[in-house]
C-alpha cells in the first residue's frame, strides 16, 4: 500500500496489521498516459544502468501511475536523477 504518509495514516495502517516492508525501495512515477510510455520509462532506466526489482503500471483515463522497485537507496535516487531527463 502506498503512500502511507502522516502520524494518523500511519497509527491507521499499524492498527490494521500493515507495516513498512524492510529492504523495499520504489519510485512512483506518475503522468499522462502515452503509448510507449512504459518502454521508455524501461529504456531510461537501463540506459543509466539501473537494474530495478519491478515495475508495475496502471491507466486511469489519461494518466498513468507507475511503481518502479529496486534493491536500495542510491539506486532509487539514481531512478529520479534519470526519469527526470526523461521529462515524463
Amino acid at each position: 500500500m502506498s503512500p502511507v504518509k502522516g502520524a494518523k495514516a500511519m497509527r491507521a495502517a499499524e492498527a490494521a496489521g500493515i507495516t513498512k516492508a524492510a529492504g523495499i525501495h520504489a519510485v512512483r512515477v506518475e503522468g499522462g498516459d502515452k503509448p510507449g510510455l512504459g518502454a521508455k520509462i524501461a529504456r531510461g532506466l537501463g540506459d543509466a544502468g539501473i537494474s530495478f526489482r519491478g515495475l508495475t503500471a496502471i491507466a486511469v483515463g489519461r494518466k498513468f501511475i507507475s511503481y518502479i522497485a529496486l534493491d536500495n537507496d542510491a539506486d532509487a535516487a539514481r531512478a529520479v536523477t534519470a526519469l527526470k531527463k526523461l521529462k515524463i
